[in-house]
């Protein structure tokens, strides 16, 4: 799909919250250097969101203005309140535009309100194919959203002429969910690119850091991590930190209640807030394992990006953690839950120097392996083809964007 003569873009990419900003700036970099227009849709950006290199494609800011620049200047059943009704306006923003000059593709990668984005993606349908990534099939199921937020999820797919899951994992929830296996893409999460300097920071602080990084929810298990920690012998324990580190979407009372009951508050360090890139390249330079215990998920930003870092991982046995850790001998698989066997998979780790380092060189040739940000905008592009000439009427209404 190529650009259009003379008119505006062909692919717009929409993140109404940029709730993946970092895998949608590399995303839309990735397109427009394929040479087609792409305009990322979201909020406003926030002061700590600087991206690795500068955006070369065009940002349109149709979400959450208001609520945005008001972010603390009320309560948080205020700003929900006011972002719910926001959501609606910036929806209706979104499609009184594509209506009037369709692109050649619009690709969903969030419905933040999908009960409330039906009628919406009803009436862009009719003006253009329409494009979901389905970042984590479960979000259907309410893992780690609130109920809001996943109300008319399923019922949502009918607007929708191709999916993009990130694994085989993917794949069947969705065919669980009755989508047409026709129409499920699966496209590999590429790393997500760091700052040069975090692969030179050295890394002799004379203690053992787990690390468990990225947004914070509750089914990302940083109580079984806790928990973990708490039933190390005292010869680890007393030189193994637990680094907790990113936005909680959640209350942490309860985690840091549970730390203190099995006496291993000392040995946490929470780092509760977005992280900018000035201070990614100290934190993730750290960590001499990372941790990802996930009660369930079918895929992980985190993993993808942590891989090229050189470390060993231990990971839950879900979605496609096993093929990408334990297969490719990048680090340690145990049952989701299991805090016991989590708990011997760390000392094993820290007692064997030589597993770990192997384990670490495997995860980064497993990075350097696999597809990159210039493979999917290729796959994306063919992808975009076959949606525009399999759309009724495509040719005779010269709506295929394709020379």
């Amino acid at each position: 799909m190529n650009r259009r003569d003379g008119a505006g873009h062909d692919v717009w990419v929409v993140d109404p919250s940029l709730f993946t900003l970092p895998y949608d700036h590399e995303l839309c970099q990735a397109l427009a250097a394929t040479g087609l227009g792409v305009r990322l849709v979201g909020r406003p950006m926030r002061a700590n969101e600087a991206t690795v290199s500068p955006p070369g494609y065009d940002l349109e800011l149709m979400f959450y203005r208001r609520s945005e620049a008001d972010s603390k200047r009320s309560g948080p059943d205020t700003r929900r309140f006011g972002k719910g009704i926001e959501h609606v306006l910036g929806m209706a923003r979104l499609t009184t535009s594509v209506r009037r000059s369709p692109p050649g593709v619009v690709h969903f990668q969030w419905l933040p309100l999908p009960w409330a984005d039906r009628p919406f993606l009803a009436s862009m349908a009719r003006r253009c194919p329409l494009v979901l990534t389905v970042h984590d099939a479960t979000a259907s199921g309410g893992r780690g959203f609130a109920p809001l937020q996943t109300l008319g999820f399923q019922g949502a797919f009918r607007h929708f002429s191709a999916f993009i899951v990130h694994n085989e994992a993917g794949r069947r929830a969705l065919l669980d969910l009755g989508v047409d296996d026709d129409s499920i893409e699966v496209m590999p999460h590429p790393p997500l690119p760091l700052p040069a300097s975090t692969m030179t920071v050295s890394h002799e602080s004379g203690e053992f850091v787990l690390l468990i990084f990225g947004e914070i929810k509750p089914y990302k298990g940083v109580d079984l991590a806790i928990e973990a920690l708490a039933r190390l012998p005292e010869r680890h324990r007393a030189h193994t930190r637990l680094v907790v580190a990113g936005k909680a979407h959640m209350s942490l009372d309860g985690l840091r209640a549970l730390a203190r009951k099995l006496g291993v508050e000392s040995r946490i360090e929470w780092i509760d807030r977005y992280l900018g890139l000035d201070e990614l390249p100290a934190l993730l330079a750290s960590a001499s394992i990372f941790l990802l215990p996930y009660r369930e998920a079918d895929a992980s930003g985190v993993l993808a990006q942590v891989l090229q870092l050189g470390r060993p991982i231990i990971a839950s046995n879900t979605g496609n953690f096993p093929e990408l850790v334990g297969t490719a001998g990048c680090g340690e698989v145990v049952a989701p839950g299991d805090t016991g066997a989590l708990a011997e998979s760390i000392c094993r780790l820290l007692d064997d120097p030589d597993l770990s380092a192997r384990m670490g060189a495997a995860a980064s040739r497993l990075s350097q392996s696999m597809p990159n940000w210039d493979d999917a905008a290729k796959q994306l592009s063919t992808i975009y083809d076959r949606v525009q000439t399999d759309r009724p009427g495509a040719n005779a209404q010269g709506t295929d964007r394709r020379s």
